[in-house]
């Protein structure tokens, strides 16, 4: 029995209906449910504490600090320290060139003192070991850093000869002559979401931030959602120290939520400290894509079923071989 022009395009629709439906549906299982893989940690041979030194020095004077450095392998360590200048990039990566000039700019390196270079540290033990900071009379105002490394040098036999060696280091980071109590000049550059057409509410954002101030600061960012239809979200940033004269960026990850609303605003604030702070506002917009999609879809299929059900059925009879 052949079929009629109207059956055959019913059928023709309902199986384009139907693949597409199957496609909507294959898109939110693998949007929804995939997992980034961890990377394994390296396991380390030191321990460095502090590992941050945040100082105020005045000029002409001496300071003395205490390194802790524990060994966590099982046999003894030799252990080697130096200070070393640098410069980070918008992401806080660290960059080390002793034949670049512009390393020198603000390096605490010349005035630092370590009472032992080279040591050994016996074997799941630690060592206490003095920095002394000497400053000269006289020196600009402002900020003045520095990377103390620790290098172990891991024996070369036995089950530790296939271990890497990972120098850590200790992040020098002085204010000379500062005032206090201080305040940082810095100013938003940038706010704004990862992708400007959603299918649900954003899910990251995108910050920039410039120091320009004479010294360090660090900056305490969190950002608020929220529209005139529920109340605001507020979701905390990294906490990261920005350098004078650096831009530091953040890309934050906020929880997914299926919502309708397709106009929000969100408020970047980002603390200086002392009390201060800056913010910038921006409005949002998002279309739930995917939502769309399947409800499109599902509206189709009722409308076929419900209009053009005389066909549908006749066709299915003709499929099952009962018409």
């Amino acid at each position: 029995m052949a079929f009629s022009k109207n059956m055959k395009q019913a059928l023709k629709i309902f199986t384009l209906a139907s693949i597409f439906l199957l496609f909507a549906m294959s898109y939110w299982l693998l949007a929804t449910h995939t997992h980034a893989v961890e990377a394994k940690p390296i396991a380390q041979q030191i321990r460095i504490s502090p590992a941050i030194l945040n100082i105020r020095l005045a000029p002409g004077k001496t300071y003395r600090y205490e390194i802790k450095i524990d060994n966590l392998l099982s046999v003894p360590l030799p252990v080697d320290a130096a200070m070393e200048s640098f410069m980070t990039d918008e992401e806080g990566d660290y960059t080390f060139d002793k034949n670049d000039q512009s390393f020198r700019t603000n390096e605490i390196a010349p005035w630092i003192n370590i009472d032992e270079n080279k040591f050994i540290i016996p074997a799941l033990s630690s060592k206490k070991l003095t920095v002394t900071v000497s400053l000269p009379k006289t020196i600009p105002i402002g900020g003045y850093y520095g990377m103390l490394f620790f290098t172990p040098r891991i024996p070369l036999s036995g089950q530790y000869q296939s271990v890497v060696s990972s120098k850590v280091g200790v992040l020098m980071l002085a204010s000379i002559g500062v005032a206090e109590p201080f305040i940082a000049k810095a100013n938003i550059l940038t706010f704004q979401p990862t992708k400007f057409i959603f299918d649900s509410e954003p899910s990251s954002f995108v910050f920039r931030v410039k120091n320009n101030s004479l010294t360090h600061f660090s900056a305490k960012a969190f950002i608020e959602i929220g529209s005139i239809f529920h109340k605001p979200n507020i979701f905390e940033a990294e906490e990261k120290i920005i350098l004078p004269g650096n831009i530091r960026r953040w890309n934050v990850t906020v929880p997914k939520r299926m919502s309708l609303i397709p106009i929000q605003w969100a408020t970047l604030n980002v603390s200086t400290g002392n009390g201060t702070s800056i913010s910038k506002n921006i409005i949002i917009l998002h279309f739930p894509i995917r939502l769309a999609l399947i409800s499109i879809t599902i509206l189709s299929m009722i409308f076929f079923v419900i209009f053009r059900r005389k066909n549908i059925i006749k066709a299915l009879k003709i499929l099952i071989g009962k018409g």
